[in-house]
Formats: C-alpha cells, sequence, structure tokens
C-alpha cells in the first residue's frame, strides 16, 4: 500500500492554526513549492466551505466580512470577495523581494 508522507501539518493551539512543514526546506524548491500550493489549496477549500455554512446560517455578509478581518462593512457576497482579494494582494505585495524578473 502506497502512503505520502505529510509534509505540510496543521498545528493547532487555541484560536490559532499553524501550518509548519516538515522535512528539509529548500533542498528542492519546486517540491516545496508544490507542497505549500497543496496546503493552500486544501486550506482554501476550507474556507469555502466555512463560508459556505455560514451563509446556510443566515450570517449576514457583513459579519463574515468582518470575522474574516477584510470587511467591516461589507453588504454583499461580492464586495466580501473583493475585500478577500485585495487583502491576499497585499499579502504577495511583501514578497517583491524575493527576487524574479519583477522584484
Amino acid at each position: 500500500m502506497f502512503t505520502h508522507r505529510q509534509l505540510v501539518r496543521p498545528l493547532r493551539r487555541a484560536v490559532r492554526m499553524r501550518l509548519r512543514r516538515r522535512g528539509r526546506r529548500g533542498q528542492d524548491p519546486v517540491e516545496d513549492l508544490h507542497v505549500c500550493c497543496r496546503a493552500s489549496t486544501a486550506v482554501e477549500k476550507a474556507l469555502g466551505e466555512a463560508i459556505q455554512g455560514a451563509v446556510a446560517a443566515g450570517i449576514p455578509w457583513r459579519e463574515i466580512g468582518r470575522v474574516l478581518g477584510v470587511a467591516e462593512a461589507a453588504g454583499s457576497r461580492q464586495e466580501v470577495i473583493d475585500a478577500l482579494a485585495a487583502s491576499r494582494r497585499e499579502l504577495w505585495l511583501r514578497f517583491r523581494g524575493a527576487g524574479g524578473p519583477d522584484a
């Protein structure tokens, strides 16, 4: 039976969750990227399911945006999506100095 060693592991502490990359980081940057991308996709899916559950429970978009920490006064799904995308964009701008053609 094929088993794949878990390379990214969630660590829960109170209300915070951290992901810890196991193994030797930096040895294979492409593999590191692949593993982190898979973990990111899993987190995004879980977030989408949690949002879907909140909407099904009747939680207003204003509250969802507030809980996500991206929009205090969102009135619609689109406003939350736009605020979440802007938040992700801000995060990515922190990595501009990491090198590459458009650094």
